[in-house]
């Protein structure tokens, strides 16, 4: 175990590992705009798409 680094430690030279957070709709909700506008398209959340439609 010694020869790895920690997580979250960095070191020169290498490639360091920085773990983080994707965008959530609750913590995140000021970034997202919610009406329409030229350019803008339209979020989807998972539980919008089913995997045997495609409606």
């Amino acid at each position: 175990m010694s020869r790895f680094p920690l997580l979250g430690e960095t070191l020169p030279d290498t490639g360091n590992l920085k773990l983080t957070q994707e965008l959530q709709m609750t913590n995140d909700s000021h970034l997202f705009k919610t009406e329409p506008a030229k350019g803008r398209l339209p979020l989807w959340e998972g539980k919008m798409i089913h995997q045997f439609t495609h409606r």
